[in-house]
């Protein structure tokens, strides 16, 4: 959560990672995400300007490497309009969504909708050693109309785009 001046209010979560047995059935597991934010000071008035990196592991391997993802968001509120520009850095597996949510109205914007092309058997081997910093994954650049009481006013979607081969 943010307002014009600050980000006070966080989550990173999992969608969870799903396997089929034939002996124990479906088995569904949540990696504990481990996330950080940092706000960057902005001389411009009504903007907040910050980092978030989230950082996980596939909970039914043990020691597999962490998905690192880093996200840098500059958000400028008006009265009518919310401007979002951003862009992301991080593991070119697995899939990602970058999204905004808003609490009150329950409408989303989903900002990038990143595919990979790794596939579910060799992208982990192959995409997710090291920490990701320095690969530039995407970017943003969009408008949103807020309600009256400042929220966003329908849900918005994006194109997907395909992340980039190592």
């Amino acid at each position: 959560m943010f307002n014009k001046v600050e980000v006070f209010y966080w989550f990173g979560g999992t969608s969870g990672t799903h396997r089929s047995t034939l002996l124990f059935g479906e088995i569904i597991g949540h990696s504990k995400v481990r996330m950080s934010v940092t706000t960057i000071p902005s001389t411009r008035a009504g903007q907040v300007i910050f980092k978030a990196s989230t950082a996980g592991n596939m909970p039914l391997l043990p020691k597999t490497p962490d998905i690192d993802t880093s996200v840098y968001l500059a958000i400028e509120l008006g009265s009518q309009t919310m401007h979002v520009e951003g862009s992301v850095f991080g593991d070119t597996f697995p899939n990602l969504e970058v999204f905004l949510h808003s609490y009150r109205s329950e409408h989303a914007a989903l900002l990038l909708d990143g595919r990979t092309t790794g596939g579910k058997n060799l992208g982990p081997i192959s995409r997710l050693p090291g920490a990701g910093a320095s690969i530039f994954l995407g970017q943003f650049d969009r408008n949103f109309s807020l309600n009256e009481k400042g929220e966003l006013a329908q849900n918005y979607t994006t194109f997907a785009t395909t992340l980039p081969t190592l």
